[in-house]
């Protein structure tokens, strides 16, 4: 099997100070450390994201960025793609597998950002040892070998780094995949076989990455869904769209946001695919509180994310509902073989 080390990996150490979440960047490849502060933010929740200060290693770089989670070793598996700084505030993640890393004009402090002629190539041509358009320089996070591997495995001269980086994703999507090894997920970082069909996982992964890392843009779950509201409610009065705390009903199929908005009709396929124990939605509902701490009378108002525009948080929740039921539809698409026979002998020896 194939070390996921055909990535440049980042380790995020969470230290805790004040009101704010010090992220430590750690490239394990070369043992080279880079900082930030930023607030914490959380991937498919509505936030946003607000840094006290740059990273060169950090997710938010803009549209040319995207980032794999991983939970941390020993913890339950999952994965998702953001193109969000993150902060303390997502589903706990310890290791972030960036596309790129990143460096600003005149500035490689610490090494971090080496000139290597293994990282600099997007398998494209093109360099990104240059500053970009918006005055960053990209370094390409997945190494000349790795490209060279598949191509030759797959005898495709037509993939390329971005390939690569869908494929990974779609492999840690798979259902057999993840039974398989959970021991092995459990423990260490994914090992990613050569698949039988390179192009059906990665054009899935692509798929799953852009509906993850822009769930903010998608329509809105439309379907049989139906939104109920009291016969006083007054979409004008922003007490009326106030939450307290969600509840579901009628087996997951019925989420009441309050006395006044209730969605009926969820399909069951929003709550098939999960990250950690919650499915999109679930972790929405869980999130999206109103609670006062009697010892201290702080007050946690979730609902201050949608003081801007109070209706947005029917919209997010549809929009959350959309990325379970379309990640679910791609995964049961998935080809049943995720390895050929040779990797799981040699892994069973391995195991053994």
């Amino acid at each position: 099997l194939l070390y996921i080390r055909i990535l440049r990996i980042n380790r995020q150490h969470q230290l805790r100070g004040g009101g704010v979440a010090a992220s430590k960047w750690l490239s394990v490849s070369q043992g080279k450390v880079c900082t930030t502060e930023t607030l914490s933010v959380s991937a498919l929740r509505p936030t946003t994201t607000v840094s006290q200060a740059e990273s060169n290693c950090s997710p938010d770089i803009g549209s040319k960025q995207t980032a794999i989670c991983l939970p941390p070793k020993a913890g339950n598996f999952y994965t998702l793609m953001t193109s969000s700084r993150l902060g303390m505030g997502m589903v706990a993640p310890s290791q972030i597998i960036p596309r790129y890393r990143l460096a600003t004009p005149g500035n490689t402090q610490g090494g971090v950002f080496d000139n290597s002629s293994d990282n600099r190539s997007d398998g494209n041509g093109a360099l990104h040892g240059a500053a970009a358009s918006d005055g960053r320089i990209y370094i390409d996070n997945i190494l000349d070998e790795a490209l060279t591997m598949f191509r030759e495995h797959y005898q495709d001269s037509k993939i390329v780094k971005d390939d690569i980086f869908h494929y990974v994703y779609g492999i840690l999507h798979h259902p057999g995949y993840r039974d398989k090894y959970k021991n092995d997920l459990f423990k260490e970082l994914p090992r990613i076989p050569f698949a039988p069909d390179f192009w059906a996982f990665s054009e899935a992964g692509e798929q799953l990455a852009y509906i993850h890392a822009n769930y903010d843009q998608l329509d809105g779950w439309e379907g049989k869904m139906k939104v109920e509201y009291s016969d006083d409610f007054d979409p004008d009065n922003r007490e009326h769209w106030r939450i307290e705390k969600m509840r579901w009903t009628d087996d997951n199929k019925t989420l009441k946001f309050n006395d006044h908005i209730t969605l009926r009709n969820i399909p069951a396929g929003a709550h098939i695919y999960k990250i950690a124990d919650n499915s999109p939605i679930q972790e929405f509902a869980k999130q999206i509180i109103r609670k006062e701490y009697d010892d201290s009378g702080i007050v946690n108002d979730r609902n201050d994310l949608f003081n801007h525009n109070p209706p947005e948080v029917l919209l997010r929740a549809r929009q959350l509902i959309e990325v379970g039921v379309k990640t679910s539809e791609i995964l049961v698409k998935l080809p049943a073989t995720f390895e050929t026979m040779e990797e799981s002998k040699s892994h069973s020896k391995k195991v053994s």
